[in-house]
């Protein structure tokens, strides 16, 4: 009878050891990862220097994001280690370190693709390739064009 409560006794002191320190090892790994920390930045164009309205700002590795206001401003909570990932049509893609600052001024360059060919779909959904020119700009009144002659 004594053994029984001795070993019984041995393994809850065990399982409270080991709660313990798993608990204590959740606690440190909630330290390890970095605190949260605000960061405020603006987006601009790095051509004309003016900002850019509606970029995505997204913490890498989670769905944590946020978009620029009108005047190309952003806020977000993230870890002061993490990397941002920032994104716009017409731009190149930019991945900021945040790097334990706090306000980030990020600069995004023009993504200029040229076209070669473009498919114009027309009566009965039929395509038609249409060669892509430089088309001189109309002086005065912008003219209508029939696309039949395009």
């Amino acid at each position: 009878m004594k053994r029984q409560r001795r070993n019984l006794y041995q393994s809850a002191r065990l399982i409270a050891v080991l709660c313990f320190v798993s608990f204590l090892g959740l606690h440190t790994s909630g330290i390890a990862q970095q605190t949260s920390v605000q960061i405020t930045g603006v987006v601009l164009d790095s051509g004309d220097k003016q900002p850019v309205p509606g970029a995505s700002i997204i913490v890498k590795g989670t769905t944590n994001g946020t978009i620029t206001g009108p005047d190309g401003s952003f806020s977000l909570s993230a870890p002061s280690t993490s990397t941002l990932i920032v994104t716009f049509i017409g731009y190149k893609s930019q991945e900021v370190q945040v790097a334990g600052r706090t306000h980030l001024n990020i600069e995004l360059d023009d993504e200029l693709m040229q076209l070669s060919d473009v498919v114009v779909m027309y009566a009965f959904g039929l395509p038609r390739i249409v060669k892509v020119r430089k088309i001189p700009k109309p002086e005065g009144r912008p003219r209508v064009v029939k696309c039949s002659k395009v």
